[in-house]
């Protein structure tokens, strides 16, 4: 009879524990996802608004672009400024929507946390643009293969950005 009595007590104490130890661990994989869904919130809020700033002054130069081409100069010289846009301003807008549409995806598991591009700072190497948007999606992926290697005019870049980051983003 003793050690029935034990069992009981152990069990006693085991039923009352149980619950409050079930809802420790809750407790703190709740704070450890939130923790960790408020830092990834707050870079994509903050990489958001450098993208807006980034596609304004990309919209910006393309409008110049336009002028510029209604008046007629020289074909070599709207070509030539075109690429320059495209490697300039588009690259730029191009990396944010990148690393912004990676942020997005952490959450899915589809993009490695510890990648070196969403810690990077400045523009991303060719290697780097081409890993991001194939992980991230074709729609990335056709913008970057299209815009920076001269494949796309910058009206259809831009337009393309546009597509881009509604599909990728606005999840």
């Amino acid at each position: 009879e003793g050690a029935g009595g034990a069992e009981d007590l152990a069990a006693s104490l085991v039923d009352w524990a149980r619950p409050a130890a079930w809802q420790a661990f809750q407790d703190s994989l709740e704070a450890a996802f939130t923790k960790g869904a408020e830092k990834r919130r707050r870079q994509q809020d903050e990489l958001l608004k450098v993208l807006a700033e980034a596609f304004q002054r990309l919209r910006a130069h393309s409008r110049s672009l336009f002028s510029l081409e209604a008046q007629e100069p020289p074909e070599e010289l709207a070509a030539a400024l075109g690429r320059h846009l495209l490697r300039t301003q588009g690259a730029e807008v191009l990396d944010l929507l990148l690393r912004s549409a990676a942020l997005a995806t952490l959450v899915t598991g589809d993009f490695p946390e510890d990648h070196p591009a969403l810690a990077k700072q400045g523009p991303l190497s060719d290697a780097e643009r081409n890993e991001v948007a194939r992980l991230v999606g074709p729609g990335a992926q056709a913008v970057a293969d299209g815009a920076l290697k001269g494949k796309m005019a910058h009206a259809a870049f831009v337009d393309a950005v546009d597509a881009a980051a509604q599909e990728l983003c606005d999840t």
